[in-house]
């Protein structure tokens, strides 16, 4: 069975981090190696995550691209899993998610996400981000950083995440996405819909659909003009 590595960047995510690590203590598969990369927490996030012994805490600066990027390069999985840490994995995503990666011969995979504590609206605005991604999947990949599953050589070997970019999730996986086999797998994967709340539904929905028409055309650096509330993932 292969080895897997769970990765977290993570920054000042206090109200989120516990709550993670504890899920993946419950998987029914318990990844073999935690890492969570840190970039410069001000809060108590580092603390609480210093409570799991099984996790690795290790430092990177932002953006969230170097982070990941960090996790990537010491990792020793032969399967990496990047979770956001306001990500919620119900106890059989571990287990799900890597039955369904090999069954499917991947090399690269995004789950569906399933958004929290939002209305119907943007429950549909997710569901059709879904179903886009399943219809493209072989000829546009597209996904989100909030989870994305690979083969660590192969991520390597593409070149890993470009630290760079702000949008360096879906370059990445538009360029793995070429190289290998990428699969939407059909397994859903809770992620917070904080951002929805923040900066109202409408917003959200327009920077979401105004970056989708940058990453279709691939000019990843010229989507940096709309401006994505990260500071926490």
């Amino acid at each position: 069975m292969p080895r897997v590595s769970v990765i977290i960047p993570m920054l000042n995510e206090q109200s989120n981090i516990g709550l993670l690590l504890d899920l993946l203590r419950k998987q029914t598969q318990l990844p073999d190696e935690i890492i969570v990369v840190d970039g410069g927490s001000s809060d108590t996030s580092v603390d609480i995550a210093s409570n799991f012994e099984e996790v690795r805490i290790v430092n990177a600066s932002p953006p969230v691209g170097a982070q990941r990027q960090k996790g990537l390069e010491i990792a020793t999985g032969d399967i990496v899993v990047f979770l956001d840490s306001d990500t919620q994995p119900d106890e059989h995503f571990i287990e799900k998610a890597l039955s369904e990666f090999t069954r499917r011969k991947a090399d690269i995979a995004c789950p569906l996400f399933v958004p929290t504590g939002v209305n119907f609206a943007v429950s549909l605005l997710y569901w059709f981000y879904n179903l886009v991604f399943i219809a493209t999947q072989q000829i546009l990949p597209s996904g989100a950083g909030m989870c994305i599953i690979a083969k660590r050589d192969f991520a390597i070997g593409c070149g890993g995440l470009r630290k760079e970019l702000v949008y360096e999730d879906i370059e990445f996986i538009r360029r793995c996405g070429k190289k290998g086999r990428y699969r939407i797998l059909p397994v859903k994967l809770y992620v917070s819909g904080r951002r929805f709340k923040q900066h109202g539904a409408i917003i959200m929905a327009f920077k979401y659909l105004a970056l989708s028409f940058f990453f279709t055309l691939g000019i990843f650096k010229f989507a940096e003009i709309i401006k994505y509330p990260f500071g926490k993932y």
